[in-house]
């Protein structure tokens, strides 16, 4: 056999990796073919799938039953729990309106044990009139009746809610720093009016001030900053020790979002589209906080018809329009398209006949705070 001797061979510098055609340095390709616009074709491409489905969109009727039965145990369960205290008044209307299966919903007791014992426990429920639920009930009947709080301090002060809306916190440590009148506990020295603190929230949430120390003693004491009904996602660095500072930092963020729509909601110039755009122009600001402000302009302005035709829809919503429609995703609008068809469907057929009857009859006997003063239920049930 023939060997063959390896010869050496000379060492090559690597070559540089191939560097990508940028369009400004190939005119001739600029001018025949133009890049793709990847983020408007998907727009597109969602805005056609969007247009075809709702043309022909048909709902899952067993689907739909289910929906339909969840929303009377919403109603059921907020008569028994926030308005009538009983379910026994809410159950004797079912058996008069409905001879045939009066106790359907009442044979629900169980799955809704489960429901408001797992994801919608303390104040992630939010009952058929969304004005009842812990939340917006809290600034109903503590922020929004304080005598010493002008009607900008009070919408700025709603609005820095967002930052952490965690009720016990607000109510013991943050509003009490800004009201006399809800400084029952004489948390803060000083008989001096306070509103005026949160037109200036870098200085009034400042860290090493006087509202962030006690944040800090409350933290100390083991309890919450922040609700869990979402997250509130702090960045690397800003847990711990930290967290405390951060909290404060994001209720500063959210009084100068609201100090930023106090004028278009205050001259009644405003939309939902308009009020949306404002919200979300803020860092961190996506569809579902933009609807949790949203939902509170228009429980306290009615008069303005915020949400009277639409609402924002966070991506939480695709799995039930997946169930409902068979489809999913395709951003902001299509769920704004697929909520809008449930609406008409429901509105256009009497599929349940005793849901318009009980709300009704939770409308005629509701029996909260006298403290809601002027606040009333009507036209504000079911904000999605």
């Amino acid at each position: 056999l023939h060997k063959v001797t390896p010869q050496p061979v000379e060492p090559r510098p690597p070559s540089p990796p191939p560097r990508p055609i940028l369009w400004r340095e190939a005119p001739k390709l600029w001018r025949d073919e133009k890049p793709p616009k990847k983020k408007k074709k998907k727009e597109n491409e969602a805005a056609a799938i969007s247009a075809r489905e709702m043309a022909g969109a048909k709902i899952n009727q067993k689907e739909l039953a289910h929906l339909l039965q969840f929303l009377l145990c919403q109603l059921r369960w907020q008569a028994g729990k926030i308005v009538d205290e009983s379910f026994e008044a809410f159950d004797n209307e079912m058996r008069r309106i409905d001879t045939q299966s009066p106790d359907d919903v009442a044979s629900c007791s169980q799955l809704m044990a489960k429901f408001l014992d797992g994801p919608a426990a303390g104040d992630r429920w939010v009952p058929w009139h969304t004005v009842t639920c812990e939340m917006e009930l809290f600034l109903m009947t503590k922020l929004r009746t304080a005598p010493d709080l002008n009607d900008k301090e009070k919408f700025v002060l709603a609005t820095a809610f967002s930052g952490s809306r965690w009720c016990p916190l607000f109510q013991s440590v943050v509003y009490p720093y800004f009201s006399r009148a809800l400084d029952t506990d004489q948390v803060y020295e000083g008989e001096e009016r306070r509103g005026a603190r949160i037109l200036d929230p870098d200085t009034a949430f400042v860290e090493g001030g006087a509202l962030y120390e006690k944040v800090v003693a409350w933290r100390d004491r083991g309890l919450k900053l922040h609700t869990k009904a979402f997250n509130s996602y702090p960045q690397r660095g800003e847990g711990g020790e930290r967290y405390p500072a951060y909290i404060c930092r994001r209720m500063a963020h959210f009084a100068k979002i609201g100090l930023a729509a106090w004028p278009s909601v205050s001259s009644g110039r405003c939309s939902m589209r308009s009020l949306d755009a404002l919200y979300r122009g803020f860092d961190r600001i996506g569809p579902t906080m933009s609807k949790v402000l949203l939902v509170t302009n228009h429980l306290w302005r009615p008069e303005l018809r915020i949400l009277d035709e639409s609402c924002e829809v966070g991506d939480g919503a695709d799995e039930a329009f997946n169930y409902l429609f068979g489809a999913r995703g395709g951003g902001d609008a299509v769920r704004k398209r697929r909520l809008k068809v449930l609406f008409d469907h429901l509105a256009s057929q009497d599929v349940e006949p005793r849901l318009a009857r009980l709300r009704e009859r939770l409308l005629e006997r509701r029996r909260l705070e006298p403290e809601l003063l002027d606040v009333e239920l009507e036209g504000r049930d079911a904000v999605p």
